[in-house]
Formats: structure tokens, C-alpha cells, sequence
């Protein structure tokens, strides 16, 4: 497999579905196959340019989650013979988000990648979902990159983006990943304010979404930048307040929440 993406050459593709339907055909507690199967997906997910399809990565993407289960199941129950310690996996969702980073490259994916999501079940939701709990916030890398592809067109379709955003919280609520409604809902609120010009409506589905979202960090922050940027200094500063002084959010979101805080500070009467 490696031979072949590395030399871009047509064989990789019957490679995949060759090794696919080998592993369909071992029985589950084989573990010298399960593991091989552990091995390919892994060096699968990691090819660069391998596949831009959200719909393929997603498949693959659940085989390995499926293939980590099954491979930790078989090790653990040998390892009960000889009263080893459990073997515990690390957490392989934040290993997809990267894989999937590159894929969801416009709304247009992430709504084909919230499509696939409504129709599988939790677990799966959150594994292929860029919202777990991890320092890497794929969440906020994901949806940045978008807003960032969308400020660079010409003519920008934000009511588009909005409804996607919307729809992004939504399907996050119901999987049970906090973490993407926050973060969608704190670029929804940026997209309302700043690049729409509606600050009043931006801060009232702030406030609607944060009785909603569990520790809405992001959307606070958003909420208070909102507030300054309309001379509403006082209540801008209320919001950080309660943003520092609880502080959940990755280091990629720190700088900027502690530089929100600081302009409503200096725009702001001495406290």
C-alpha cells in the first residue's frame, strides 16, 4: 500500500478493497489479523493526499475505530490468562480529526459530514466529529479554516455559513459534543456581528446559546468582544470576568479570549 501511494499508481485503490474484504472475512477474535487490520488503517488514514472524499475517510475512519475496539478486547482478554494489567488504547479520535481537517475544506463538506452523522449512532458521532475533549481543538481549527475560506471570496455567502453553523450546533448538541456547539456557535455569533453588521442579533443568539451549550467558553468570549465593540464596556467585562475566572479552552484559544478581555479593560472605567 505504501509502494503504491507513494508512487501514485492506480493498484492502491484494489489494494484498499482487496485488504478490506480480507479483514471482513477474519473472525473477530483473531487477533494476529485484527491487529495487522489496527496497522493498515493507521498508515491508511496517515497517507497524504490519499483521499479528499468525506464520505471515504469517514468509512475508514469508523473500520479503525471499530478495529482499536476489537484489537484492545483481544489483548485484554489474553492478558486476563496471565492477570496483566488492562491494556488501555489512548484516545484515537484526535489521530481522524487531522485526517479529516484537510477534507472538510468548505460548508459544503461539513454539511456532507454532518449528513453521514445524523445517521449513525453516538459513539460513531463523536469519533468522526471534530469535537472532542483534547488540547489539539479540531473543533475550532475546523471551523476557523472555513470561516477563513469564506472572508477570502469575493462575494461571500454568510447567510450560508450561518445556517451551516447552525445546523453544526445542532447535530453537536444531540451527539453530546459540547465542545463543536461551542465553537460554532462562537464563530455564528463573529459572523453575526462582525461580518454582517447585526451586533444586536449576534448578542441575542449569544445569550439564547449559552443556556444551551455546556460551558460555553468560546461563546462567552465572542459574546464579550461583541459587547465592546459596541462601547458596552461594562457588561463586556462581566462576561470575561466569568470567562478567566473558569478558564476552560485550548491554548489555541487562550491568546485570543485574553486579548478580548484586555481591550474591554482598557476601552473600560477602572474597576
Amino acid at each position: 500500500m505504501r509502494i503504491a501511494a507513494q508512487a501514485q499508481t492506480q493498484e492502491l485503490p484494489k489494494i484498499i478493497d482487496r485488504a478490506f474484504k480480507e479483514f471482513s472475512e477474519a473472525a473477530p477474535e483473531d487477533l494476529s489479523t485484527g491487529f495487522f487490520e489496527f496497522l493498515f488503517l493507521w498508515q491508511l488514514i496517515r497517507l497524504d493526499g490519499m483521499t479528499h472524499e468525506v464520505t471515504a475517510l469517514v468509512d475508514i475512519g469508523l473500520r479503525f475505530r471499530r478495529a482499536a475496539s476489537r484489537m484492545s478486547e483481544n489483548l485484554n482478554s489474553l492478558q486476563q490468562h496471565d492477570r496483566a494489567e488492562h491494556v488501555i488504547l489512548p484516545d484515537l479520535q484526535p489521530v481522524f480529526a487531522l485526517t479529516m481537517l484537510h477534507s472538510i475544506a468548505d460548508p459544503d463538506a461539513l454539511e456532507q459530514l454532518l449528513t453521514i452523522a445524523e445517521e449513525l449512532d453516538t459513539n460513531d458521532q463523536r469519533f468522526i466529529l471534530p469535537g472532542g475533549e483534547a488540547p489539539l481543538d479540531a473543533a475550532t481549527m475546523t471551523l476557523e479554516r472555513l470561516w477563513l475560506r469564506e472572508f477570502g471570496k469575493p462575494d461571500p455567502d454568510w447567510s450560508g455559513f450561518r445556517r451551516v453553523l447552525t445546523r453544526t450546533i445542532a447535530v453537536a448538541q444531540s451527539a453530546g459534543l459540547p465542545v463543536l456547539a461551542d465553537a460554532a456557535a462562537s464563530v455564528l455569533v463573529r459572523v453575526l456581528d462582525e461580518d454582517e453588521g447585526d451586533p444586536a442579533s449576534a448578542i441575542q443568539l449569544a445569550e439564547l446559546y449559552e443556556e444551551q451549550i455546556v460551558r460555553p467558553v468560546r461563546l462567552l468570549a465572542a459574546k464579550g468582544k461583541c459587547l465592546y465593540r459596541q462601547q458596552e464596556t461594562d457588561r463586556s467585562l462581566d462576561v470575561y470576568e466569568a470567562v478567566v475566572r473558569d478558564l476552560d479552552a485550548s491554548i489555541l484559544f487562550r491568546a485570543d479570549i485574553f486579548r478580548g478581555a484586555a481591550l474591554a479593560a482598557a476601552l473600560g472605567p477602572e474597576r
